[in-house]
């Protein structure tokens, strides 16, 4: 009875998702409505633009037949010239959708390329040292991947403005967690400048940017992992570098060839506490498929390091 339950939830869950995904691929293909303030506006992709006028034409001939050709009844000449206007009004104000495509920078990468984390902290909650590394199966691995994060960044280094998103969601029920790398192309430079550009050279339009980008997602054991131990030390806001790590003769080596990024923004959630706001959100709640885990050998822990800082 159980494994009827579990596999109904399975097809629920797999239906909603595609009906997502289906939503979401054909908004703005053809039309949707949006409401304001209780009134109705139409958006149509601006490629059926010329239809719209075509409609209005018709529209505007219908009218002109209907007064000769008039019902006798005087409520329903009434009604048909307030059917005919309120159409008109609404076909009018349509907004027509315009599309720019947006794309970032994209490794080459498969999964057994990623293989775990290094969480490396400091106890000294005056003089705190924080880490986050991607261990990756090689140098090679790293090379071809690390770089491309890092120039997400757009500011080598230094990723003052979070354009390199880390996010580490948490789900206690299942004992696991899931560790998210991606790019925020809504605050990209390019991004907000292309979208400036485009939007004050067709300002009655609305312009829709669709971007193409790559999210990395690796799950590891919650219970046997170091991250909790991290977490209880780690405060919003704290100063971390995210790293590359490779293993090699039995112990972690730190690729500093490759440099560090410099960031302060570290999001950590509670699965549970997503909302459709959050980018993780769909990938947590429909595409983690737990049963394929059961089916896998387990990942390999995380590692903790503890490091001691010299007061100044």
């Amino acid at each position: 009875m159980q494994s009827i339950l579990e596999k109904i939830k399975k097809v629920h869950k797999n239906f909603v998702f595609k009906s997502i995904l289906l939503w979401r691929k054909n908004k703005g293909r053809f039309f949707y409505i949006s409401f304001k303030k209780g009134i109705p506006k139409i958006h149509v992709n601006e490629y059926y633009e010329k239809w719209i006028k075509w409609i209005l034409r018709i529209l505007t001939l219908v009218g002109i037949i209907s007064s000769v050709f008039a019902f006798s009844q005087w409520y329903l000449n009434l009604l048909l010239a307030v059917c005919m206007l309120g159409i008109q009004q609404l076909l009018e104000k349509t907004i027509f959708i315009y599309y720019t495509f947006y794309l970032s920078a994209i490794p080459k990468y498969n999964s057994e390329d990623w293989k775990g984390m290094v969480w490396v902290h400091s106890e000294s909650v005056s003089n705190n040292y924080f880490e986050v590394g991607m261990f990756f199966s090689t140098r090679e691995a790293a090379q071809r991947i690390f770089p491309i994060i890092k120039h997400w960044s757009k500011e080598g280094d230094d990723d003052k403005n979070n354009l390199i998103q880390v996010s580490v969601v948490v789900n206690r029920d299942a004992d696991d967690y899931h560790v998210y790398i991606y790019p925020n192309t809504e605050l990209d430079p390019d991004y907000l400048a292309t979208k400036a550009q485009r939007d004050k050279e067709q300002p009655q339009k609305e312009h829709v940017i669709k971007t193409i980008s790559i999210m990395f997602c690796k799950g590891f054991n919650y219970a046997s992992s170091s991250f909790p131990r991290f977490q209880k030390f780690y405060k919003d806001g704290d100063f971390y570098f995210l790293c590359a790590y490779v293993f090699e003769d039995n112990k972690p080596v730190k690729l500093s060839s490759l440099g560090a990024i410099r960031k302060n923004i570290l999001k950590i959630k509670n699965q549970k506490e997503l909302t459709r706001s959050d980018r993780e959100y769909e990938h947590a709640k429909f595409i983690i498929d737990r049963d394929a885990y059961k089916k896998e050998p387990p990942p390999p822990p995380s590692r903790q390091y503890v490091v001691q800082r010299r007061s100044k």
